[in-house]
Parts: C-alpha cells; structure tokens; sequence
C-alpha cells in the first residue's frame, strides 16, 4: 500500500455575524498529511493515517480516512517503509 505525505490548504470560517476586522483577518489554514493512499481519482486523493495489517481482511480497516481535493494540495511526496528485514510492517 502506497504512502504519502500531503501539504495542502483548506477553507476557514466563523459561524454567525462576524465583524469586519475579524472576518478580514480569516486566513486559509495549511496543513501537512501523512496516511495510506487507500482511494485516488483526478479529483482527490483519500488516505487513512492507520490501516490494519494483521494478516487478513477486517470489515473496517481505515482509521479516520480524509479525502483531500487535488487543487488544494501545494506538495506531496512518497514515503518509503521497510518491506522487509527485522523492522518490517
């Protein structure tokens, strides 16, 4: 299973009214994301931080999977894990 880390930015609000100063000084919020890549289309990429690898199929094996729209994302990359040896998953 492929992973990845994801930089990417997204939306940020207050619920009611809102004065002008504090609603102009809203700023989108950055994040950085770390999960197993367990859905990807052209329009988003869906990973879960945790995936239960213990040898068989469970009927739920992602652990709070986000889905995270390409256009936001600024960066990605690959994260190589050990396969094999005495520190494998």
């Amino acid at each position: 299973m492929k992973v990845v880390w994801v930089k990417w930015v997204d939306s940020t609000g207050q619920d009611g009214w809102t004065g002008r100063a504090d609603a102009q000084a809203l700023r989108c919020a950055e994040f950085l994301h770390v999960g197993f890549v367990i859905y990807e289309d052209d329009l988003q990429v869906t990973l879960s931080p945790t995936t239960y690898i213990n040898g068989h199929v469970p009927i739920t094996p992602y652990h709070s999977p986000i889905s995270i729209p390409k256009v936001a994302i600024k960066a990605r990359g690959d994260i190589v894990l050990p396969l094999e040896g005495p520190d494998a998953i």
